[in-house]
């Protein structure tokens, strides 16, 4: 089963949930419901248009929430009364929300500026503005609600506020051309396919590794995550640092679903002995990623928890392990067995179960220590080996603690070209002693 092929279903799916719940929020074409008015009310607040297209929201208290439509011919349309050729909003001083589809499809929007008395975006209030590029959300914003940014396709920048706790199901769901992100550390929620298809993200950035691990992600199929940002980027940055050896903080008790699923530049995982739970598709696809190292803690490692991580050749279990779900370990994204994958724990655990039901190597004890001169952690010493030292000298990859340990060939506590030419020398047999 190839990932295109999950990505296929996970659409098919995402269409059926959403038109089950919103019945009325797509259409081939787009109306208005547009009164000519310049001036009214909504809400406890009052609006008013210029001829330039320029709204503004003002007084204090609730906008009113609004709703999508049909009419006899089957076009769709809002019953806001400003209609949708604006081309800027101003939230006043004194406004508390920003209601339900009060901009949607507003095709020419393109400036938006919201007062710091606001704390939620209601659902869908700018779905479709598809030529608003940048948004700055004020520090007094908790809630983004569902579908809030929806399809806002041309969406590059967010200011998240370290207010906000909740962003809401398909809060940016087709925001394609959107860069980077920040959770902030006190987000508890994050809702189903928050982030599906914002294909055009490149880094995450987070403050509170322990509040993060918190947090569960959708999984599609028991396997697949998209609510998830760091599904789709290349940089997760905690506290500015680019994560590729994570180490999870003392006191977290449980790695949340999909918690680092498909984060492509991690190569290593150190679980603290206050875990006790690894969820479903935890690591899910991390292909980087070689070293799991697991607590005697962990008592539960859900299905696909490590699913798809072909780099990761082998892995010791400990016996405080008693629940192994379906496809944890050992398997490539197309359900596949990793070749030679080999579990390492004690005998007459479910560690030997769930290597014997799945075919997989077994052998009582721990791994064996890092081997010097093995910088690819691949089990023998070559000359990919070298090859790998140099190009971390070169600055053209990083390498993992272990991997700094097994490239230390002269034992000198650093990384540096002689560890390259005494490597290489070992190879071509002269007396060299690795470590």
């Amino acid at each position: 089963m190839t990932k295109k092929f999950l990505n296929s279903i996970a659409v098919l799916l995402s269409a059926v949930m959403f038109f089950s719940v919103i019945p009325f929020a797509a259409s081939a074409a787009k109306t208005e419901q547009n009164v000519g008015a310049s001036s009214g009310t909504t809400g406890d607040c009052t609006w008013t248009l210029d001829g330039s297209g320029a709204l503004t929201i003002s007084g204090n208290g609730q906008m009113a929430d609004y709703w999508l439509y049909y009419d006899d011919s089957g076009e769709e349309y809002v019953n806001y009364p400003w209609g949708n050729d604006i081309t800027s909003v101003t939230i006043e001083s004194g406004v508390t929300n920003i209601g339900a589809f009060a901009f949607y499809d507003c095709y020419g929007l393109t400036d938006v500026t919201i007062s710091d008395s606001v704390t939620v975006i209601d659902p869908s209030a700018f779905e479709d503005c598809i030529r608003l590029t940048a948004i700055d959300i004020p520090d007094s914003v908790t809630v983004i609600g569902d579908g809030a940014f929806r399809d806002c396709s041309r969406l590059i920048s967010v200011k998240t506020p370290e207010s906000l706790t909740t962003i809401g199901v398909e809060a940016f769901r087709g925001c394609e051309k959107l860069t980077s992100i920040t959770i902030p550390a006190g987000v508890t929620s994050i809702g189903d396919e928050a982030f599906y298809n914002c294909f055009g993200l490149t880094s995450v950035y987070i403050y509170d590794l322990t509040a993060w691990c918190r947090l569960s992600f959708m999984v599609y199929l028991n396997i697949y995550g998209s609510s998830n940002p760091v599904f789709y980027t290349h940089n997760f940055y905690v506290n500015n640092e680019l994560v590729t050896d994570m180490v999870i903080p003392d006191g977290v008790e449980s790695i949340g679903k999909a918690a680092f699923c498909g984060y492509r530049k991690l190569t290593s995982v150190t679980i603290p002995d206050s875990v006790t739970k690894i969820n479903a598709a935890a690591f899910f696809c991390c292909g980087r990623l070689k070293n799991a190292g697991i607590a005697d803690s962990v008592t539960s490692i859900e299905a696909y928890a490590f699913y798809g991580c072909e780099s990761m050749k082998s892995v010791t279990i400990p016996e405080s392990v008693t629940e192994i779900g379906a496809f944890a370990f050992g398997y490539l994204n197309r359900y596949e067995k990793i070749e030679d994958f080999t579990i390492y724990g004690k005998a007459g655990t479910d560690a030997e179960r769930y290597a014997n039901e799945n075919g997989f190597k077994f052998v009582v004890g721990e791994e064996p220590a890092i081997k010097t001169g093995d910088v690819n952690l691949d089990g023998s010493v070559d000359i990919k080996d070298v090859t790998e030292i140099q190009s971390a000298l070169a600055d053209f990859i990083s390498l993992t603690a272990e991997q700094r340990t097994a490239a230390d060939i002269n034992g000198s506590g650093d990384v540096s070209i002689t560890d390259a030419t005494l490597l290489q020398m070992y190879l071509a047999e002269f007396d060299v002693v690795l470590g």
